[in-house]
């Protein structure tokens, strides 16, 4: 499987924030249609914290797989090993002032069985086929994406809620266990889709669709469709950072593989786990003494994994 892509779009803006904690791999104005890794990662711990372990993040992963060996094939081991050679620097590049840094992750690695990628935190990576209007994207490891669950928010809630910038998991240094990313491989990829990462800026103001209708105007050149998500984030609040490209052609492709949209509900069609067979459902508000268990599981969980959730801002 030979996946032939576009030149690369990048985006990296400051939004209304003093200074920029995102990180992007290639760096900004590196990246050509020859790249196979993509990374993208939101820091956080305040200034020259967030930054630091944005940028170590994504430097050393990238570096993994480019420098370090040549990879035809990406496995899940082969992204854990970069993980955690990620977290060695992590843990030498913290200075232990007082504030803990961390970072979010997004990758993205093209190989000849597919495309390989993994998250934690809520910066996300989109799959859109604008041919048949579909969308899959990451779930997002966020306090509001476990209440949305639990039926306790809605879909539009999520985007107002007060503790919306709160996730569960992080890559945070000095932990006994280390997060490691959720993961899937993509092999169902078709000239025509768009592969996104980004951070939680970039989707602060803008639902699917509105990236799926940008992408969908085939009279739109590259540089064109980078003016339009600009357009369309620009006035965002938070950081904004993004890598987006086209898939041109894809040689060789696998034989019979997974639908990459199968498993969408219904009545939640626009977002799916990264578990190939979950079934995504849009929860309905239940009667009060089963929304009061939710209430009592919740905290539970919050509890238990306190020391995993990190506002970003702090």
């Amino acid at each position: 499987m030979n996946i032939k892509i576009s030149h690369p779009i990048a985006i990296q803006r400051l939004g209304h924030r003093d200074n920029q904690e995102d990180s992007i791999y290639p760096p900004l104005g590196e990246a050509t249609s020859a790249d196979r890794i993509f990374l993208v990662c939101d820091g956080m711990g305040g200034h020259e914290h967030g930054e630091i372990a944005s940028d170590t993040v994504c430097k050393v992963i990238g570096n993994f797989f480019t420098t370090d060996t040549e990879f035809h094939t990406l496995t899940d081991k082969d992204l854990l090993n970069a993980v955690d050679r990620a977290y060695d620097a992590l843990d030498d590049a913290d200075t232990n002032t007082g504030k803990t840094m961390g970072t979010t992750l997004t990758f993205v690695g093209l190989h000849n069985q597919g495309c390989l990628v993994g998250h934690t935190g809520d910066s996300r990576v989109y799959h859109f086929r604008p041919s048949e209007r579909k969308i899959w994207h990451t779930r997002d490891h966020s306090l509001v994406q476990n209440l949305f669950e639990i039926g306790d928010i809605t879909e539009e809630e999520m985007k107002t809620h007060p503790r919306r910038n709160v996730i569960t998991k992080a890559m945070l240094p000095h932990r006994e266990n280390r997060v490691m990313p959720t993961m899937r491989n993509i092999q169902d990829i078709r000239p025509g889709d768009w592969i996104m990462l980004c951070s939680d800026g970039v989707t602060e103001r803008s639902d699917d669709s509105d990236f799926l209708d940008i992408l969908s105007d085939t009279s739109l050149s590259l540089d064109m469709v980078q003016e339009r998500l600009i357009d369309l984030i620009g006035n965002n609040n938070d950081n904004h950072s993004a890598y987006l490209f086209r898939i041109e052609n894809v040689d060789n492709p696998i034989n019979n593989p997974e639908d990459a949209f199968q498993s969408k509900s219904e009545l939640h069609s626009q977002q799916e786990d990264e578990t190939p067979n979950h079934s995504y459902q849009h929860c309905s508000r239940r009667p009060n003494y089963i929304k009061l268990l939710s209430y009592i599981l919740l905290i539970i969980a919050v509890i238990a994994t306190a020391i995993l959730i990190y506002s970003k801002y702090f």
